[in-house]
Protein backbone atom coordinates (compact mmCIF):
# COMPACT_ATOMS: atom_id res chain seq x y z
CA UNK A 1 0.00 0.00 0.00
CA UNK A 2 1.48 3.36 -1.01
CA UNK A 3 1.62 6.15 1.52
CA UNK A 4 0.22 9.47 0.37
CA UNK A 5 0.95 12.86 1.81
CA UNK A 6 -2.06 15.08 1.75
CA UNK A 7 -1.54 18.75 2.42
CA UNK A 8 -5.30 19.29 2.62
CA UNK A 9 -8.51 17.31 2.92
CA UNK A 10 -9.98 18.70 -0.28
CA UNK A 11 -8.91 20.00 -3.68
CA UNK A 12 -9.67 23.41 -5.11
CA UNK A 13 -10.10 25.12 -1.75
CA UNK A 14 -8.26 28.37 -1.17
CA UNK A 15 -6.76 30.12 1.83
CA UNK A 16 -5.93 33.81 1.47
CA UNK A 17 -6.45 33.47 -2.26
CA UNK A 18 -3.96 30.58 -2.63
CA UNK A 19 -5.11 27.11 -3.67
CA UNK A 20 -4.50 24.38 -1.10
CA UNK A 21 -1.95 21.90 -2.42
CA UNK A 22 -1.95 18.11 -2.40
CA UNK A 23 1.63 16.79 -2.55
CA UNK A 24 3.31 13.39 -2.83
CA UNK A 25 5.62 11.85 -0.23
CA UNK A 26 8.61 12.73 -2.43
CA UNK A 27 7.88 16.36 -1.50
CA UNK A 28 7.62 15.78 2.26
CA UNK A 29 10.51 18.03 3.35
CA UNK A 30 9.40 20.87 1.08
CA UNK A 31 5.83 20.71 2.41
CA UNK A 32 7.06 20.46 6.01
CA UNK A 33 9.13 23.61 5.54
CA UNK A 34 5.95 25.51 4.57
CA UNK A 35 3.58 24.10 7.21
CA UNK A 36 2.43 25.86 10.35
CA UNK A 37 0.76 22.67 11.62
CA UNK A 38 1.52 19.03 10.80
CA UNK A 39 -0.88 16.34 12.03
CA UNK A 40 0.19 12.71 11.62
CA UNK A 41 -2.71 10.23 11.43
CA UNK A 42 -0.99 7.21 9.91
CA UNK A 43 -0.76 3.56 10.89
CA UNK A 44 2.70 2.25 11.72
CA UNK A 45 3.88 0.26 8.68
CA UNK A 46 7.24 -0.38 7.03
CA UNK A 47 6.51 2.61 4.76
CA UNK A 48 5.66 4.99 7.60
CA UNK A 49 8.29 3.86 10.13
CA UNK A 50 10.68 6.80 10.70
CA UNK A 51 8.72 8.95 8.26
CA UNK A 52 9.47 11.91 10.52
CA UNK A 53 13.12 11.75 11.59
CA UNK A 54 15.92 14.27 12.08
CA UNK A 55 15.97 15.72 8.56
CA UNK A 56 12.21 16.16 8.55
CA UNK A 57 12.17 17.77 12.00
CA UNK A 58 14.89 20.19 10.89
CA UNK A 59 12.79 21.07 7.82
CA UNK A 60 9.95 22.33 10.02
CA UNK A 61 9.65 26.01 10.80
CA UNK A 62 10.79 26.81 14.33
CA UNK A 63 7.23 28.00 15.01
CA UNK A 64 5.47 24.93 13.52
CA UNK A 65 3.41 22.48 15.58
CA UNK A 66 3.78 18.72 15.07
CA UNK A 67 0.92 16.56 16.39
CA UNK A 68 1.23 12.76 16.24
CA UNK A 69 -2.06 10.96 16.82
CA UNK A 70 -0.83 7.87 14.99
CA UNK A 71 -0.69 4.36 16.39
CA UNK A 72 3.10 4.25 16.60
CA UNK A 73 6.42 5.99 16.16
CA UNK A 74 6.53 7.69 12.80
Amino acid sequence: MATALQAANWRGATVNGREIEVAGTNELRRVLSLADFVVLTLPLTEETRSLIAGEELRALKKTAFLVNVSTGKL
